[in-house]
């Protein structure tokens, strides 16, 4: 009966206890490296924008997403909760510790007794978020700074404004003096400004920061103040003399809150590194790092004993650090980033921006570049300003209740959502919900507002990990992109396969407001506001005028650039018509208006150089379906190459050469005095080089090119290097004695030297003046190696006779033949040798068709001799030595080709025939990946001939010093010989 009795109450108290409501706050409360952690909600989401200590050290007060939380610090237990149901992001005990003070998101003023839990004063404060708020030590005036940029003094007792100060851009945070004759005040623009508390007149402005301040506190005695910015950096000011005492510099990103300890000899640090940190005021010492949050921490507050550092954080908790607990100090932490993208972009769409309580017009402002953030590039003048539609609406953030909370991760706040007019395109309102119950229990509401206008309500209910997500579309009207296509990437399939929208968002400003609803009756929401523009296509003609006589040029490419929103550039390019007139095709945005730059870029055309004078801005009004014609005026101009040698011994006249590429067309000047000019180039890209007698002087330079075709005009420099006078010369030719047309000589490590196709002749300058050793190679032949004596004098005259591999193949073509060595790849086809890569050539005097398809050209010979070389990379060259050719490109066009031309060829260039010159052949770029590795010939003979060589013997040298041993051998045999003669007559004396 006992035991049945003692069961039946223990039931009877259980059921009770289900019919009491559970405290309005659920936090945790764990001893965590010398901290206390108080969990703000059971739900995992929620943030302490801002933290105080009452005046006595019993109470804090803890700024959070749905109101204000009062706790115990002797229970650590939440003793009051003053609903406001929008963010509160400043919150301040009066200094007789009756009266809590908020500034909240929606722009207003809040009071609340502390006593009885009543609110005493509502004031619509500000048109914008009260960010920061400060008592004077009496507690008459309270001073409040907002996202308005005005800095207000109010009157507590009546409610009353007295004092407003504007012109402030960016004060976010400000404090009074001790004394309440200073207000502090930091700024955008890195200052940190002394007011008159009285007047609001300037005192002082501290430098030093070298960003937007967002953090003050004087000490207790009033002598000093800190300030923390976006810089990462803590100050320490002498207030009297404005001189920085010292500078902290330990943090690793942004210093958001500041608080001096009781006796002035501490000051605490709260920075989106996550850390608080401790210093020592007397020297700039850090004392402590305090690591345990892993969110930004937002707040720092000395409890009035200065045992304790209360710190808030976007990680859902509160941190009371025992300051008396050694354990808290010196834990290594983690590098934040400090790239803004990190915390206000989204990465994808799995979780939101670390911080959301900024809209982007916050940071983009009259274009792309960041009013504060160092990590973006700053507008050029060069590129179009960016097209922006700030939202006229506030900011949506999210508001939580005790088990439950909801958040967007996209769209984000002020943010665009752009389709194109001829596209329908998918967006997707994806989020999370908290929730201490199972999800399946959670209903998700969507509201979609516009014009004040419901458009839409939908509804679904969270993945087992709180995720959900709903699918809308944009410009329903417009086509699919690759609509029913199977995509290749699964995390694609979403988009480009079939898909199904269950609402369409309406051009114009959006809200999309989200409720999350448990089976309790807890609610939580979350709302964004956002833009919706969908562009519409129009045309506009522009016409290019010469600048000069005002005639239409046709052939110039005209551009047109704009950047829409934040990120999306918009390009659209034209070639003018006959009439100078192009016709582009634009796009106007539907909401905002739409600014492209108009302009011709610098032109290589006919040998001269275009480019428009300036460029023209255009401007779309919003919807915009046509523009009046437009018109570009430009300049011509034809090149100009000034130059001057440098050498470290008296410079000598010296012809240079200035070619063409690709086709090589040549210009000459002679340089004296070191200095040379080409004037009058046709616009184009040239190669400038030495003229090779320098070379058999002992001078050389290195090549270099100059590029004509973005500017008419250019300055360079070559240096003249003395090279010695030592140098070889000599032909190429197979064993028959016919030149090869193609080949090169190298020595040593020294670059290779080509040979002229015309006679297969080659020069090597700056040899070792004693002896070198030259390799030879050319395609379809094997290697050689010879060595070269300059001992008798500083030129010599080598010769090779290569032998023929024997993959090398000799097809017939008339009465002569064509070579094509095994590096070669070609085939042929009806008639047409089609050449991939590599070289060919041939002779043949009786008439009979030979045609090649080389870079989308065909080539047709009769009769002669010709050389042809190919390689994709770098395009290929027709020689031509006897005989005539024709040139066939794609668009129909022929292009004759004589005895004694040669012309280049690539996929892009018009087939330009110019004069074979020797000094011009050997000098145009022609590639390294032209030179062909050494293949030596297999014979016994030649790898002695050529092994000797490499190593710097010649066969001359060689047989000399054979005979030379040979000589030795047989005097010592005969010296062998004698001495065993007479060893044996002595012997037989001897028996």
């Amino acid at each position: 009966m006992a035991l049945k009795r003692y069961l039946l109450t223990l039931s009877v108290i259980i059921l009770i206890s289900f019919c009491f409501p559970t405290p309005s706050t659920a936090f945790q409360l764990s001893p965590d490296g010398g901290s206390r952690v108080i969990t703000l909600s059971s739900a995992g989401r929620d943030i302490a924008n801002s933290v105080a200590y009452s005046p006595d050290g019993k109470w804090l007060a803890v700024a959070r997403s749905a109101g204000v939380s009062i706790f115990d610090t002797q229970q650590f237990s939440q003793a009051h909760f003053f609903s406001t149901a929008v963010w509160a992001r400043s919150v301040a005990f009066s200094p007789d510790g009756q009266t809590v003070a908020a500034g909240l998101f929606d722009g207003t003023l809040r009071f609340w007794r502390l006593s009885d839990e009543k609110e005493i004063r509502t004031i619509a404060a500000h048109n914008g978020w009260v960010r920061s708020i400060a008592f004077s030590s009496d507690g008459a005036l309270l001073a409040t700074a907002a996202d308005d940029d005005i800095i207000r003094i109010w009157n507590v007792e009546s409610g009353s404004e007295a004092l407003s100060i504007a012109g402030s851009p960016g004060a976010r945070v400000l404090v009074f003096s001790p004394d309440d004759e200073l207000l502090a005040v930091g700024l955008q623009d890195t200052t940190v400004q002394l007011l008159n508390a009285s007047s609001g007149s300037l005192v002082k402005t501290l430098k030093g920061h070298k960003d937007w301040v967002r953090g003050l506190a004087f000490s207790p005695d009033g002598k000093t103040l800190a300030s923390g910015a976006f810089d990462t950096k803590v100050i320490l000011w002498d207030v009297a003399s404005g001189q920085i005492k010292y500078f902290l510099a330990d943090h690793r990103a942004s210093v958001l809150s500041l608080s001096f300890s009781p006796d002035g000899k501490s000051l605490a640090s709260g920075s989106v590194d996550a850390t608080v940190k401790l210093w020592d005021t007397a020297d700039g010492r850090l004392l402590r790092t305090l690591v345990g949050h892993t969110d930004f921490v937002y707040s720092v507050a000395f409890a009035p004993d200065g045992k304790t550092v209360a710190s808030g954080s976007s990680d859902n908790t509160l941190r009371l650090w025992d300051l008396s607990n050694p354990s808290a100090a010196d834990f290594p932490q983690a590098d934040t980033p400090s790239d803004c993208r990190a915390c206000h972009h989204p990465i994808g769409m799995s979780a939101p921006p670390r911080v959301i309580q900024m809209s982007c017009e916050s940071c983009h402002v009259n274009g792309v570049s960041m009013n504060w953030c160092p990590f973006f590039p700053r507008s050029s003048k060069a590129v179009s300003p960016i097209t922006y539609l700030p939202p006229a609406d506030p900011v949506g953030l999210p508001i939580s209740s005790e088990n439950l909370a909801v958040q967007i991760n996209y769209p984000t706040n002020g943010e665009t959502l752009y389709s194109s007019g001829r596209n329908f395109s998918p967006a997707f309102v994806v989020g999370r919900v908290f929730y201490t119950g199972p999800q399946n229990e959670v209903t998700v509401r969507m509201e979609i507002w516009s014009g004040g206008q419901r458009t839409a309500e939908l509804f679904t209910q969270p993945e087992s990990d709180g995720a959900f997500t709903f699918s809308l579309a944009i410009n329903p009207e417009g086509a699919m992109i690759v609509a029913g296509a199977k995509a290749a990437d699964p995390d694609c399939a979403s988009c480009h396969e079939e898909f199904k929208s269950q609402a369409s968002l309406p051009d114009g400003q959006v809200q999309l407001l989200i409720t999350a609803a448990s089976p309790n009756g807890g609610q939580a929401s979350d709302e964004r506001w956002f833009t919706v523009d969908t562009g519409r296509d129009l045309e506009m003609d522009v016409r290019v005028l010469d600048s000069k006589n005002g005639e239409p040029i046709s052939g110039l490419s005209v551009r047109a650039a704009a950047i829409l929103y934040e990120w999306r550039d918009q390009f659209a390019g034209e070639t003018s018509d006959a009439n100078g007139i192009a016709r582009l095709s634009l796009e106007a945005l539907s909401q905002a208006a739409t600014q492209y730059t108009i302009s011709v870029p610098p032109t290589s055309l006919n040998g001269y150089l275009y480019e428009s004078l300036e460029s023209v801005v255009v401007e779309l009004a919003p919807g915009a379906a046509g523009h009046d014609p437009v018109t570009v005026f430009v300049r011509t101009s034809q090149g100009q190459i000034s130059g001057q040698l440098t050498s470290p011994d008296r410079l000598e006249p010296f012809e240079i050469w200035a070619v063409h590429l690709p086709d090589g067309t040549s210009h000459t000047t002679l340089a004296e005095n070191g200095n040379f000019t080409f004037a009058d180039l046709p616009s184009g890209k040239y190669q400038l080089f030495l003229d090779p007698s320098a070379n058999r002087r002992g001078y050389q330079a290195a090549a270099s090119q100059v590029d004509l075709t973005k500017d008419a005009q250019a300055e360079i420099t070559i240096e003249i290097q003395k090279t010695g006078n030592a140098w070889a010369a000599g032909r190429l030719s197979g064993q028959d004695g016919v030149s090869l047309p193609f080949g090169w000589a190298t020595a040593a490590s020294d670059p290779a030297s080509p040979v002229n196709p015309l006679n297969g002749e080659y020069r090597i300058f700056g040899l070792d003046p004693l002896k070198a050793t030259l390799i030879a190679n050319a395609p379809g032949y094997y290697s050689q190696a010879r060595v070269v004596d300059l001992a008798d004098g500083p030129a010599q005259k080598i010769d090779f006779a290569l032998v023929r591999q024997p993959e090398t193949r000799l097809l017939p073509w008339g009465d002569g033949n064509i070579t094509l060595p095994p590096e070669t790849i070609s085939e042929e086809s009806l008639g047409i040798r089609s050449l991939a890569t590599g070289w060919v050539w041939g002779q043949n005097q009786k008439a009979e068709a030979l045609n090649f398809r080389v870079a989308g050209k065909q080539i047709t010979l009769t009769r002669g001799s010709f050389a042809l070389e190919y390689h994709p990379a770098r395009g290929g060259w027709l020689y031509l030595f006897e005989g005539e050719a024709l040139i066939r490109t794609r668009d129909g066009q022929e292009v004759p080709v004589r005895a004694g031309e040669m012309v280049f060829l690539s996929e892009q260039n018009l087939p330009i025939p110019v004069a074979h010159e020797g000094t011009l052949v050997v000098s145009l770029p022609r590639g390294d990946e032209t030179l062909l590795p050494a293949k030596w010939e297999p014979s016994l003979p030649a790898q002695i001939r050529d092994r000797l060589a490499q190593i710097g013997i010649n066969i001359a040298q060689a047989v000399t010093f054979v005979t030379y041993i040979v000589v030795l051998i047989v005097i010592a045999a005969f010296l062998i010989r004698g001495l065993y003669l007479a060893w044996r007559r002595f012997k037989i004396r001897q028996n």
